[in-house]
């Protein structure tokens, strides 16, 4: 037999309950009546009645919302981003995982990309920037450097080139590009250092690109939920248009990420961006 649901006034809760089988109740008050119900609640516990109450009156959330306890105190909790201790303790084993065998196996390999670099252009071979991670919290973010070695400082001369709008700055075929960087730009073999990043906690292999705190300063309000999740080495809109998406774009489909994460989304962005980087399609 299907389940039976019906609407009665709060006042006959009671007798509803001496009177008739009852699996469950759901409340449909308004946000400013919920103190007036602490009587009801507290019938439907002692009869150990599974209770629901509707929280309609937040519209505009898009928050998962839960009931979690601080002590013996109840709490409503808004989630705006991904909160499951579990499946976030298995993405970050396995960031950990990979990222200390992607280093191990790629490190005769990184010490000679390192050569070249200092050989071809003065400079370090690391490119060090500061960048805003998990919830705004800044670390020290590592790169091969792909530019010369004042290419900050130049930066300012070359707004009027900036082919995206917001905050973003990507200048078609960079001037600042030394002539061994545009190929590690190109097949993103200079994100290859932001591995121990990821080792280190500051980074996750997938999740929104790490922003620099003057980007983050600029931000609109809805932007700075993307935020909440671990930056990582590739994103939803790495794989799909890279630097050929516009500034808006990439901030939608970061929230999009955030809204639908998985464990099986994370394998699926990974999945796809390998063939893109071996072609280097998309990239500037």
């Amino acid at each position: 037999m299907g389940a039976l649901y019906k609407v009665f006034p709060i006042e006959e809760l009671p007798a509803i309950l001496r009177q008739h089988v009852v699996d469950e109740i759901l409340f449909a008050v308004d946000s400013d009546r919920l103190a007036q119900l602490e009587e009801a609640f507290l019938l439907c516990d002692e009869e150990g009645v599974r209770t629901r109450v509707a929280v309609d009156f937040f519209p505009h959330v898009n928050s998962t919302v839960s009931l979690d306890r601080f002590g013996e105190v109840p709490l409503l909790t808004f989630s705006a981003a991904p909160y499951d201790d579990l499946r976030l303790m298995a993405k970050r084993t396995t960031d950990a995982v990979i990222a200390a065998a992607g280093l191990l196996a790629l490190s005769p390999l990184m010490a000679a990309i390192a050569l070249l670099i200092r050989v071809t252009s003065p400079g370090p071979a690391i490119f060090r920037q500061v960048r805003c991670g998990l919830n705004g919290r800044r670390f020290l973010f590592y790169k091969f450097r792909s530019m010369c070695q004042n290419a900050e400082e130049l930066k300012s001369g070359l707004a009027h080139l900036n082919a995206k709008d917001g905050v973003a700055f990507k200048i078609p075929d960079d001037p600042r590009l030394t002539p061994i960087g545009r190929y590690l730009r190109k097949f993103s073999i200079d994100e290859w250092p932001q591995l121990w990043n990821v080792l280190r906690g500051d980074m996750s292999l997938v999740g929104p690109r790490p922003a620099v705190p003057c980007e983050v300063e600029q931000y609109q309000r809805w932007q700075r939920r993307r935020l909440r999740m671990r930056p990582g080495l590739t994103c939803i809109w790495a794989v799909s248009g890279r630097d050929k998406l516009d500034f808006e774009t990439w901030m939608k489909m970061d929230m999009q990420y955030i809204d639908n994460w998985s464990l099986a989304l994370d394998w699926k962005i990974l999945l796809r961006t390998i063939p893109r980087v071996l072609t280097g399609r998309g990239a500037n």
